[in-house]
């Protein structure tokens, strides 16, 4: 009889390729994880494995873009994203991508003079729910006749604001401190 020829085509196993499998992000921070494959036409499905975190989402396509949240407000938090490839109806073997969330410092108590005669030194402390947070920067406003409260960023003092505050004018004014603390990269809100 007639010989047949008979044609097969075998695809390649998609597989997944990461940059950075391991990455680091502030809480309520975007970030972005771009997944490649060495299979041309290569996409993925993602499953978000929640750690101690809020936000993530499993999804389909090239790119993880999100935001996490911490719940735990003061120790670094953890999720993962179980990454699988498919193209030309194969599926590859998943690949876990890391992403280390770590907390942004918020402010849990402010020990402050609130009554000062002019020029006295006004003395602020700052700690946080963080352990190692510092005090970033500050910025003031103020109502009348106030000198002395300069803005600062990166000030040299360890978690105080101390400034000579002098009131040129007839009646008591008021100031307004607003204060970053930074831990690890991340900055309060």
């Amino acid at each position: 009889g007639p010989t047949s020829t008979i044609l097969i085509t075998v695809f390649p196993t998609p597989d997944v390729v990461l940059n950075t499998p391991n990455i680091s992000t502030c809480s309520g921070d975007n970030f972005s994880m771009n997944i490649n494959s060495n299979i041309t036409g290569t996409n993925f499905t993602w499953n978000h494995i929640s750690g101690n975190t809020t936000g993530g989402f499993s999804d389909t396509g090239i790119v993880i873009n999100q935001q996490l949240i911490n719940n735990s407000n003061s120790t670094i938090a953890s999720a993962s994203y179980q990454i699988t490839p498919f193209a030309n109806g194969c599926t590859g073997s998943p690949l876990n991508a890391n992403v280390s969330v770590k907390p942004k410092p918020r402010l849990t108590s402010l020990l402050q003079d609130s009554v000062i005669c002019s020029g006295e030194n006004i003395n602020l402390i700052y700690s946080s729910s963080v352990s190692g947070s510092k005090l970033y920067s500050w910025t003031t406003s103020s109502t009348g006749n106030i000198s002395g409260n300069n803005p600062q960023i990166n000030p040299s003092t360890n978690n105080q604001v101390i400034s000579s505050i002098t009131n040129s004018g007839n009646t008591p004014q008021r100031i307004y401190y607003y204060s970053n603390l930074i831990n690890s990269g991340c900055t309060s809100n």
